[in-house]
C-alpha cells in the first residue's frame, strides 16, 4: 500500500513539474519573443567575453543574426508604448519601446503634395500618443545598433530602424 501511495505521489508531482517546465515551440513565439531571444542570448555572451576582440566577434555575429531573422519581416501588431513623436514641417521623428532591451525608432520627411497613402502615414505619425502604450506595425528598414550591455547602465541594448505603421496599413 505505501508503495502504491508513494509511486502514486511520485507520478503526480513528475506530471505536475513536466507541465509546468513545458517549452513553448518555436513556431509558437512571436517575432519578437524570438527578437528577444537573439537580444539575451547577445548580452549572455558579451557579459562572457573577455577581451574587445571578443566582443567584438560577438557583435559581429549577433549584428548579422538580427539582420538576417528580420530581414523578411513584417512586424505585424506589436504593443509598443510611445517615447516621442517629434514633427518638424515635413519630418516626422518617431522613437518607440517594446521593452527595456528593445527600442523602435525612424525619422521620415514627407513631400508637402502625396498621394493619399502617405497623407494617411503621414496623419498616422504625426498623431501617435505620446506616454502612452499603443499597437503599431513595423516595417524593418535593415538597419539597426547593438549596444554592448555596461554593469549599472540601464539602457536598450536593440535599436531598431523601422517605419510605424497603422496595424491596417502595410508598405505598397
Amino acid at each position: 500500500m505505501k508503495i502504491l501511495i508513494g509511486t502514486t505521489l511520485f507520478l503526480l508531482v513528475a506530471c505536475a513539474e513536466n507541465s509546468k517546465s513545458r517549452k513553448l515551440d518555436n513556431s509558437e513565439l512571436s517575432i519578437m519573443d524570438k527578437t528577444q531571444i537573439i537580444v539575451d542570448s547577445f548580452k549572455l555572451e558579451c557579459n562572457r567575453a573577455s577581451s574587445s576582440q571578443q566582443l567584438d566577434s560577438v557583435s559581429n555575429k549577433y549584428n548579422k543574426k538580427i539582420f538576417d531573422y528580420l530581414s523578411d519581416k513584417f512586424l505585424d501588431s506589436i504593443r509598443v508604448h510611445v517615447d516621442t513623436v517629434i514633427v518638424d514641417g515635413w519630418t516626422v521623428t518617431t522613437r518607440f519601446h517594446y521593452n527595456n532591451d528593445i527600442v523602435f525608432r525612424y525619422g521620415l520627411t514627407f513631400k508637402s503634395k502625396m498621394d493619399s497613402h502617405f497623407d494617411s502615414l503621414f496623419q498616422f505619425m504625426k498623431g501617435l500618443p505620446i506616454g502612452r502604450d499603443t499597437t503599431v506595425s513595423f516595417t524593418y528598414m535593415a538597419a539597426h545598433t547593438l549596444i554592448i550591455p555596461q554593469p549599472n547602465v540601464s539602457s536598450p541594448t536593440l535599436l531598431l530602424s523601422a517605419i510605424p505603421l497603422p496595424v491596417f496599413m502595410r508598405n505598397h
